[in-house]
């Protein structure tokens, strides 16, 4: 059981990096949400939620006409890291980051990208908790093209996705035998080999096969 947890873990790896190459993160379900600062000066977080992708934008807004104030926990789960604006935020009133999250049937595994430091070319290593793909190297590329392989755990939607790749897995490798074995015990036969226990010695539950030599039962 163990291995086939193991081997759950790997896949669900492998469907998040996959999710990351190929779900394409548009802006069709957006809300926002209002948290502090100046009058005329807004730091608003958007969701965007995809089939195998979630991404969190932060940054500012210089209106409140299309703002929607949520709770912050309803918008901000605390794998993004973007309850709060950044202390750059509070000096400069800039900020750009992206915390996107990978995954399937769960969300699982995640990133923070400062698109910010990206768009201008300040710093090299913009991604926190990934790997930056090819997109990533171009000073200037735009928001809706960033991509990036995530290597940080979402513990919850691990856990449940790596559990939900094992029993697939045990399922296809160890089901069939099981049925089999379940319909051959159900009409009186050998559990092993198939032979037609009734009315024989092994039949009456207990014996032994005369065919294979197994347990019957």
């Amino acid at each position: 059981m163990l291995f086939l947890l193991l081997l759950g873990a790997v896949i669900n790896v492998a469907v998040a990096w996959g999710c990351a190459f190929s779900v394409y993160i548009g802006r069709s379900t957006t809300v926002m949400w209002e948290t502090r600062l100046g009058p005329q000066h807004y730091w608003v977080v958007t969701r965007n939620n995809r089939q195998g992708a979630t991404r969190i934008v932060s940054g500012r807004a210089r209106s409140r006409s299309l703002i929607i104030e949520l709770r912050p926990d309803l918008l901000v789960p605390r794998w993004s890291r973007l309850s709060k604006p950044t202390r750059e935020f509070e000096a400069t009133g800039s900020e750009r980051r992206i915390a996107d999250a990978r995954g399937w049937p769960m969300i699982s595994m995640c990133c923070v990208i400062d698109f910010k430091a990206l768009y201008l070319g300040t710093r090299k290593n913009v991604v926190e908790g990934g790997v930056s793909l090819e997109a990533l190297h171009r000073p200037g590329s735009p928001e809706l093209l960033l991509r990036a392989l995530p290597l940080r755990p979402i513990w919850l939607g691990f856990t449940i996705n790596t559990v939900f790749y094992a029993a697939v897995l045990w399922l296809v490798m160890f089901g069939p035998f099981t049925a089999r074995r379940m319909i051959r015990r159900k009409r009186g036969c050998c559990i092993k080999c198939g032979y037609d226990l009734r009315g024989t010695s092994g039949g009456g539950g207990g014996g032994v096969c005369s065919e294979c030599g197994a347990q019957s039962r």
